[in-house]
């Protein structure tokens, strides 16, 4: 193992960003976003827990990159205790540079700043130093889908004709209290919070979607409940993903069934095709099952459903995989059906630079 190399987040260290992201460009395999700086700077440098780029690098005695690992600070809430969280996302030993011994300081210098960790999508070789550092895998987040236009949806989608039958009657409920909002910031009586996950407040919510540079997110609820979606286009089809589903506690299972149906509804009306959401959260997922919409992990020898959109890409788990760590103050902590994690964590909503030049996006 060599000895000749620093470990730290990249605000202690005199390199430049754009030297960070060249290192990220020039090492991942395919192109990313995160070699535009305004992205960049949203997502590492501009987070409302702290806004300094907690990224962690490797660096060796002449202050050449060897490895990066991205991290957001996010604050995890833990019943009424707040912890010290941090989401993993893009993890990079360049090649020449794997097998130097790189990997366990990194994820230690992680460990050792943080009580919660949390990483999503890792591939066989990072799993295997996450597992022997103590991390648990959980190989699927549940997803569900709703297809409001089976006609359409089948260019993409193959599903047996007897589940297209079991999900495709149902009369939706509605009490017309809900509707759809331009920002968070409309919401004047908003306040929600969740007991075990990253923290979603309102200054949260709206650098990670108001603020966000490239996607345009969209709010229905009211005070007691809140959809983010946003709405892709894949050639003619239309999908609804939802990224959020906040629920007060005080509110009774009836109403949030209720919101979620007139969401449907909703969606109806502005011509959706598919609506989907992923989610790890029993409590919160009890909701879409309850609404009809298909467990695809349950139903996968059945349904055929893409990955992503923008390409069309298909693979064996449709799903999210993540890597779970924390410091051991409570086991509970290990009862991964009790966290909230959906795809608006750990980067799972990243654009994709197809997609960013399909909707003629351009950084400053």
């Amino acid at each position: 193992m060599r000895k000749d190399f620093n470990v730290g987040f990249v605000k202690d260290f005199q390199i430049e960003r754009r030297v960070v992201m060249d290192y990220i460009e020039n090492n991942w395999p395919r192109e990313v976003v995160l070699a535009y700086a305004d992205f960049y700077k949203w997502q590492f440098e501009s987070m409302p827990f702290d806004n300094s780029d907690h990224s962690i690098i490797v660096v060796d005695s002449k202050d050449r990159i060897c490895g990066y690992l991205g991290l957001n600070i996010h604050e995890f809430v833990y019943e009424v205790e707040r912890l010290k969280g941090a989401e993993l996302t893009t993890w990079i030993i360049d090649r020449k540079n794997r097998g130097g011994g790189f990997a366990k300081p990194m994820i230690e210098f992680a460990k050792s700043n943080f009580d919660f960790l949390l990483g999503a999508s890792v591939t066989k070789d990072a799993l295997s130093v996450y597992l022997r550092l103590g991390f648990n895998y959980v190989h699927s987040i549940p997803r569900f889908v709703k297809i409001l236009n089976f006609n359409k949806i089948t260019k993409f989608l193959k599903i047996e004709s007897f589940v297209k039958k079991a999900f495709r009657e149902r009369k939706e409920k509605t009490s017309g209290s809900v509707k759809e909002y331009k920002s968070v910031s409309n919401i004047n009586e908003f306040s929600f919070e969740i007991k075990n996950g990253f923290s979603r407040s309102k200054e949260y919510l709206k650098w990670r979607y108001s603020d966000h540079p490239v996607y345009e997110y969209k709010f229905f609820g009211n005070k007691d409940l809140l959809i983010v979606y946003r709405i892709e286009h894949v050639n003619d089809i239309k999908v609804a993903i939802i990224l959020d589903f906040l629920v007060n506690e005080i509110v009774n299972n009836d109403k949030a069934s209720v919101s979620l149906s007139e969401f449907s509804l909703f969606c109806c009306k502005g011509q959706v095709d598919l609506i989907e959401f992923y989610c790890l959260d029993s409590k919160i997922n009890k909701f879409f099952i309850s609404n009809g919409y298909i467990p695809t992990l349950e139903m996968a020898p059945f349904l055929k459903i893409p990955f992503l959109y923008n390409p069309v890409e298909y693979t064996n788990n449709n799903s999210y995989s993540l890597v779970v760590w924390d410091n051991d103050k409570s086991p509970k902590l290990k009862n991964f059906s009790n966290l909230y994690v959906t795809k608006s964590d750990c980067d799972m909503d990243r654009p994709n630079l197809e997609y960013i030049k399909k909707i003629n996006h351009e950084f400053s």
